[in-house]
């Protein structure tokens, strides 16, 4: 069955994919690696830049498509990829996922800008006279592995889900958490079940 995206920081049915991710430790074959050394370069922000190309070209209903700017780290199998829209400090689409239906990174990258404009229904739709003043940003992160405490992730450096008593799953990328005390409002009156992290990397 093919896999569906699903709406990061809101619910995310994706209890069966998300199972089994741990922590890489140092020595390890860290496929996070090679894409925090692509945060904060030209080539990264080439890559925002392209992003921002695509989201208008999308909201204005054009079909022109261009290749990436350039050739990106591997993240098939390995890392997930969550795009977050911020304006006025405040998140206004999140969408992605911790396992893709294609290594095409184009297309997958375009499949969740799409999701994170128009298919994140905690917020209204950013228009186009918008765009200009939106942040946007990628996360790459590692698969999922257990957390103890909510309060003791960093979470500068690192994602959350939160497995509710009723089945539902929250996905916090760290673009979105400011402190723990946002979470904790987030939160309020949640049954919380189990909790899970995974170490990020944020392109911006």
């Amino acid at each position: 069955m093919k896999r569906l995206v699903r709406f990061a920081v809101i619910l995310f049915f994706m209890s069966a994919c998300i199972g089994g991710g741990r922590n890489l430790q140092a020595g390890d074959d860290d496929p996070l690696v090679p894409w925090s050394a692509l945060a904060g370069t030209d080539t990264g922000s080439l890559l925002i830049t392209w992003l921002g190309d695509e989201a208008r070209r999308y909201l204005t209903g054009s079909r022109e498509r261009t290749a990436l700017p350039a050739s990106l780290p591997g993240f098939y199998g390995r890392l997930g990829l969550f795009i977050t829209m911020m304006k006025d400090g405040r998140v206004r689409g999140c969408y992605g996922s911790f396992f893709h239906d294609s290594d095409d990174a184009a297309a997958v990258l375009r499949t969740y800008l799409h999701g994170a404009l128009r298919h994140d229904m905690r917020n209204d739709p950013l228009g186009i006279e918008e765009l200009g003043e939106t942040r946007i940003i990628l996360t790459v992160t590692t698969q999922p592995f257990h957390a103890d405490d909510i309060e003791t992730v960093d979470i500068a450096h690192y994602g959350v889900i939160v497995l509710t008593a009723g089945g539902e799953q929250h996905v916090f990328v760290p673009a979105e958490m400011k402190t723990h005390e946002y979470l904790r409002k987030r939160l309020k009156d949640v049954p919380i079940q189990s909790v899970q992290a995974f170490r990020a990397v944020t392109i911006k």
